[in-house]
């Protein structure tokens, strides 16, 4: 009884885990992703600034 309790847990957290990591993932590609427009934003901000001076 106690084995399979353990078994059926060990499970879980097996499962648990691989959802928690493609989370993660995919939670740190948008914030790459997020970076990276933002940086192209202030780039062309720069250039509109610079392109009026």
């Amino acid at each position: 009884m106690v084995s399979s309790i353990s078994q059926i847990v060990v499970a879980v957290l097996g499962i648990g885990g691989t959802l928690a990591s493609a989370l993660l993932t995919q939670r740190s590609a948008n914030r790459a992703r997020d970076r990276e427009l933002e940086h192209a934003r202030r780039l062309q901000a720069d250039e509109r600034e610079y392109a009026t001076r």
